[in-house]
Parts: C-alpha cells; structure tokens; sequence
C-alpha cells in the first residue's frame, strides 16, 4: 500500500481543489461573516447526499466523505461542523486580509449536537467555556444560561442562529450545556471516531 503520507497529500489536494478554492471565490463576493458562512457551509452542502442530516442512515464524521469523487458523500452535524470549521481556517489562512475573522471560528457542541461560533470581534482571547472531556463530548443537561456572545452558526442548515432560538432548547444544550470544542477535544473526537 502507498505510504499514510501520500494519502494525507491525495485528501489535502482534494480539499484544497473541491472546497477551499470555491469557497474562496464566493465567500469574496460576501461582506459579512455571516454571509461567508453561509456560502461555505451551502457550498459543503452541495458537495453531499441531499438527505437531511438527522435522517441520513450513516453517521459519517470525516471530512473525506464529503471529498469521495463519486458514490453517496455523508456526514452528520459533527462532520458538517468540523469541515465548516476546516474551511473557516483554511479562508483565513489564504487571504487573512478578507477572511482574517474566520480564524476566530469554534466549534460548539451540546449533548447531541454541533455548530460554529465566531467570538464578536475582539473577544478571541475570550473563548467560550470548553466541553469537559467526560466521554460524552458534550456539555451536558440545559443550564438555562445565555449562550455565548458572537455569532453562533447552523451549519446543518446555512443560517444564523438567534439567542432566543438557543436559550432553553435542548438541542443547544439549554444555553447552558454547550461548550466550546478545544482543538484537543476535536481531533481526539475525530481519532476515536476511525478506531
């Protein structure tokens, strides 16, 4: 078998060619970081089965599904959100002057659910809480807290969520469940997902 890193170099060419290269072009048509989110995440979805995410019979977490060149590309809220938040760095990092703020984008996590949030500007040293790793990757029970401030993202479904669409639903962890998923969280998340 061809060696780990010339498949690494296949995926990265792909994600680079298939994503970041047409999300480049339309998030720079795009003034507000809601609207370069909702290019990016639309253009993810363009690139998938078109099933909704909750009635999708796989749960496929990985990134690669939504770079297979044929054949049924899958994921679920926690794949959709980690590739949103793939292309969220990988704009920033091409043209730091136009998508500078997407760097600031994390992932927030409740008990059964993902989505992006981009801290207000200024407020990155400020992240949210981070999720507990207690196994579950979540937050855990609805605290009735506010959420977060910034702009907190479906990506499920391309739109902004409001905070009182958050405060109290259980999906969002009540406001009070969800948490931040630190880059550790995500990738031992991911690597346990392949084992």
């Amino acid at each position: 078998p061809p060696p780990p890193q010339s498949e690494v170099a296949a995926y990265e060419a792909r994600f680079r060619a298939d994503l970041v290269a047409p999300c480049l072009a339309k998030a720079a048509k795009c003034k507000t970081t809601e609207q370069k989110l909702a290019a990016l995440s639309k253009h993810l979805w363009s690139r998938l089965a078109k099933a909704p995410a909750h009635k999708q019979p796989l749960h496929a977490q990985f990134l690669t599904s939504a770079l297979r060149p044929s054949g049924a590309r899958r994921l679920d809220c926690l794949g959709i959100a980690s590739g949103a938040l793939a292309l969220c760095r990988a704009l920033a990092a091409a043209d730091p002057g136009a998508h500078g703020g997407l760097a600031a984008a994390e992932m927030m996590v409740s008990d059964d659910h993902c989505w992006i949030r981009v801290p207000p500007p200024g407020a990155a040293a400020a992240p949210a809480p981070e999720a507990a790793n207690d196994g579950g990757g979540g937050g855990g029970g609805g605290g009735g807290t506010t959420p977060a401030p910034g702009l907190h993202f479906e990506v499920t479904d391309c739109r902004p969520l409001k905070r009182e669409q958050m405060e109290g639903r259980w999906l969002y962890g009540g406001g009070g469940g969800a948490a931040r998923a630190a880059p550790r969280h995500l990738a031992a998340l991911l690597a346990a997902a392949v084992t």
